[in-house]
């Protein structure tokens, strides 16, 4: 949207209040660049109450919808456009950048409040701040949220928007997406899917939870060296650079391999993943554990074939 579009319908819808009236706004939601106030400020710079300043602010947005300026206005259809395009509805963070940018996003959020088309949810536990066209069918927007959480929990591991889609839980893409931004216990990880945020593989925080993203990653068994140089390398790729991040130290990642359960050591240094069906244990152990799986005996170079 065109910057000039925002101040044009500025100057023609403020030219309709009072000068006093104008500042409040202009202040209360910190348009034009100017500073965004809160009603007690902007009420002692006048010397009145906080209360009387949410009075004057409430009368000058009822009379600026009333006068029905703004529904026709390329603000309005701009915004419209692009909530349709997202199911209807679109997280307030998210909408207010890619239609404000970087100078424009309180005059984005003025049109909000200021169109009856449009009503804001607040945020919630499960829910962040988002916008929904009220023209029309109503958007369950936390029921969809409810019904992703529950088959994500089913399936106990993150899931494409296509697969979500295809569990019969929402015909929109484009719905499901938008509700995937809006949900708060929902976020997508470094592979690209959708699972909770409590799940190391959404949100690793670990070192040993980035040790394992490593191995799913390469899918092969890798020396405890390489696991901390692949740590260090993925970490920008992953988006995962926190502030103070520490470089995975080879000793410190070796320790963590040797204490997790998930992580077996089948070699001088050799790890590999025990879901892949790697089992711990010397070669001695190994050949009991083949001989005591068989049916029949076994050859010594069936032996060697099967431990190898």
């Amino acid at each position: 949207m065109a910057n000039n579009n925002y101040f044009e319908i500025e100057k023609s819808v403020f030219r309709l209040l009072p000068p006093r009236t104008q500042k409040v706004l202009r202040e209360r939601f910190g348009l034009e660049n100017t500073e965004k106030k809160t009603l007690e400020s902007i009420g002692k710079d006048f010397g009145v109450t906080r209360e009387r300043i949410r009075q004057i602010e409430e009368a000058g947005l009822e009379r600026l919808r009333k006068q029905k300026l703004l529904e026709r206005s390329p603000a309005i259809k701009q915004i419209v456009f692009y909530l349709e395009k997202r199911g209807r509805v679109a997280r307030e963070d998210l909408l207010l950048e890619d239609l404000g940018g970087k100078d424009n996003k309180a005059e984005v959020f003025f049109f909000l409040v200021l169109a009856p088309q449009f009503k804001r949810n607040k945020i919630s536990k499960e829910t962040y701040p988002f916008w929904e066209l009220e023209e029309g069918e109503i958007t369950d927007v936390q029921g969809i949220i409810k019904n992703v959480i529950g088959q994500l929990e089913k399936e106990n591991h993150s899931l494409s928007p296509i697969d979500i889609v295809a569990q019969g839980i929402i015909d929109s893409i484009d719905l499901l997406l938008s509700c995937l931004q809006i949900a708060r216990q929902i976020e997508k990880g470094i592979d690209g899917n959708f699972g909770l945020i409590e799940w190391p593989e959404v949100k690793p925080k670990k070192l040993k939870d980035k040790a394992y993203l490593v191995f799913k990653e390469k899918n092969a068994p890798l020396h405890f060296a390489e696991v901390a140089k692949l740590i260090n390398h993925f970490m920008k790729k992953w988006d995962l650079e926190e502030k103070n991040q520490r470089e995975a130290l080879v000793q410190t990642i070796h320790n963590e391999l040797i204490r997790d359960s998930r992580f077996v050591l089948i070699g001088r240094g050799l790890y590999a993943l025990r879901e892949w069906g790697y089992e711990s244990g010397t070669v001695e152990n190994v050949i009991a554990r083949v001989l005591k799986g068989s049916k029949q005996l076994l050859s010594a170079d069936e032996i060697i074939e099967k431990v190898l």
